[in-house]
């Protein structure tokens, strides 16, 4: 898993704010589904997630390029954590992400790298 390099869905639509935080859109499915669950259980046709400090540094680490483990030992440095502290904090958050769509993350097996979803597991 620490050799995993997230990647954000490049479907999604984000920007950043003045301050340098990053904004990201998510957007309720447009077809006959999305719009009967979202008009059963008032879904918004999109929201928009902010992430904050940290979020944002993982944010633009999900390129693709950053294996989880490079990532643990950055927040770690940063934030003055231990890589254990990091590391879980980093994993849930990444997995929460991945739930709702917002990154994937492409497992390595040999020479090739496969796209695993949230769930795949």
């Amino acid at each position: 898993m620490l050799s995993a390099l997230p990647v954000r869905n490049p479907k999604l639509e984000w920007k950043r704010t003045v301050d340098g935080k990053i904004i990201v859109i998510l957007k309720r499915r447009d077809d006959w589904l999305g719009k009967l669950v979202g008009s059963i259980f008032c879904v918004p046709r999109m929201k928009e997630v902010v992430l904050d400090e940290v979020g944002t540094m993982v944010w633009e680490m999900c390129d693709g390029k950053h294996t989880i483990s490079r990532m643990t030992k950055r927040i770690a440095e940063r934030y003055k954590l231990t890589e254990k502290e990091a590391e879980v904090s980093l994993i849930t958050f990444l997995n929460r992400m991945a739930k709702r769509g917002m990154i994937f993350f492409l497992v390595r097996k040999g020479r090739k790298a496969k796209l695993k979803t949230a769930q795949e597991g």
